[in-house]
């Protein structure tokens, strides 16, 4: 069955189709709604245009190789400690997402910034 789009539905996928992160049935929901209504539709084109003038104005910069291997060194670093550390301590559950406040003191120190960019908040383990 075909996915039948309402207008809050088309608006919310506005950035996704933009960004390429709609799955094949929203695409094709979206632009056959956007068919007949306008309004979507300018939305859509101006997110497009705007998106495309970021990309004209700021291009990508690929990270240079080594820095690309000191970054790989040292997830592989922390991630070996970080297996270490669980089998002694037993404690495997972190929760689903919670940052490695050390990995990120690490990559800021890596790119010699002398303030890291992001607040890091020490999660406390989980008590048994």
């Amino acid at each position: 069955m075909a996915l039948t789009l309402q207008k809050k539905a088309a608006l919310e996928l506005v950035t996704p189709i933009v960004d390429g992160e709609a799955t094949g049935e929203e695409e094709k929901a979206f632009f056959k709604y956007i068919e007949s209504h306008w309004d979507v539709r300018l939305r859509y084109e101006e997110e497009e245009w705007l998106k495309q003038r970021v990309r004209e104005q700021y291009p990508r910069k690929r990270l240079p190789v080594q820095a690309r291997l000191n970054v790989e060194q040292m997830i592989q670093k922390l991630a070996e400690e970080e297996r270490q550390s669980q089998s002694l301590s037993g404690n495997i559950d972190h929760g689903d997402n919670a940052l490695n406040a050390p990995f990120i003191r690490e990559i800021t120190g890596l790119f010699g910034l002398k303030q890291p960019r992001i607040t890091v908040v020490e999660v406390p383990q989980k008590q048994r």
